[in-house]
């Protein structure tokens, strides 16, 4: 019997052509969004339906923007039901290893993801964030994704080619 690949964070960002990647340590992408750094819900070869189904070594950290996803994440408890329903303004943090199953997603479900090479959690974790706390960890996500853009100095006003740490990331260029 065939045994499922396992995939690094350096693997699965290849595989699925992430743009964003900081070394081996953390990659952002959009969910059903605009621009490169989006991948579909399904269809194409950066799918999030089929995303989720793979085998990895670090943790996914998800928070949704706009419309409503139902999903199922495996769980190492065999009686726990382990299905999420994830709403706008949610944040899910899944560990290293598990799978899941995108089971359904509104047509404007729309989220961000940032994977971490760090197992931070056992099981999956779903928080119900109110309008405040959800503009804080948006914040995070944005200054995890603008760190690429620019560098060390994080003050949008420096081109990325005036930073004295140019160049301002370990992008993996296609």
């Amino acid at each position: 019997m065939k045994q499922p690949l396992v995939y690094n964070l350096k693997e699965y960002a290849n595989k699925y052509q992430l743009k964003d990647i900081f070394g081996a340590y953390t990659a952002y992408f959009v969910v059903n969004g605009e621009g490169s750094d989006s991948v579909a819900i399904e269809g194409g070869e950066r799918d999030f339906r089929h995303m989720v189904k793979e085998r990895a070594l670090f943790t996914k950290m998800l928070l949704t923007k706009e419309g409503i996803a139902k999903i199922q994440i495996e769980s190492s408890l065999p009686d726990k039901d382990n299905s999420k329903e994830l709403n706008k303004q949610d944040f899910l943090i899944v560990s290293a290893k598990p799978v899941a199953e995108l089971l359904e997603a509104s047509t404007d479900f729309e989220a961000e993801c940032i994977l971490v090479d760090e197992n931070f959690s056992k099981e999956a974790i779903l928080f119900h964030l109110s309008e405040d706390k959800h503009k804080s960890v948006t914040d995070v996500f944005h200054f995890k994704r603008n760190k690429r853009v620019y560098g060390r100095c994080y003050n949008p006003s420096i081109r990325p080619s005036h930073c004295p740490h140019y160049p301002p990331c370990l992008r993996i260029d296609r």
